[in-house]
């Protein structure tokens, strides 16, 4: 429904461009910033949760290249001692 401060424009009978009034603007854009802070929101959150699962992965990572190494020192010192007892 139109309000009645509405701007028309008519072209053969017919409406071809409606203008809002400025209260209609206004509300149209306060329900714009209040969609852009939920999405600003939701972004930020999935940062936060993308920065998380990163840290773990990488925590993750290091965990298992820790335990490589220790591995590849432990046979590295078996070999070792295994051409020194001959």
């Amino acid at each position: 429904m139109l309000c009645p401060l509405h701007l028309l424009f008519y072209c053969q009978g017919k409406t071809i461009l409606t203008i809002p009034s400025d209260v209609d603007l206004q509300e149209m854009t306060v329900k714009g910033l209040e969609s852009d802070e939920r999405a600003s929101q939701r972004y930020v959150r999935q940062i936060e949760e993308l920065r998380d699962q990163l840290a773990s992965e990488k925590e993750a990572a290091c965990a298992r290249e820790r335990q490589l190494a220790k591995e590849s020192y432990v046979r590295s010192s078996s070999d070792i001692d295994n051409y020194f007892c001959l």
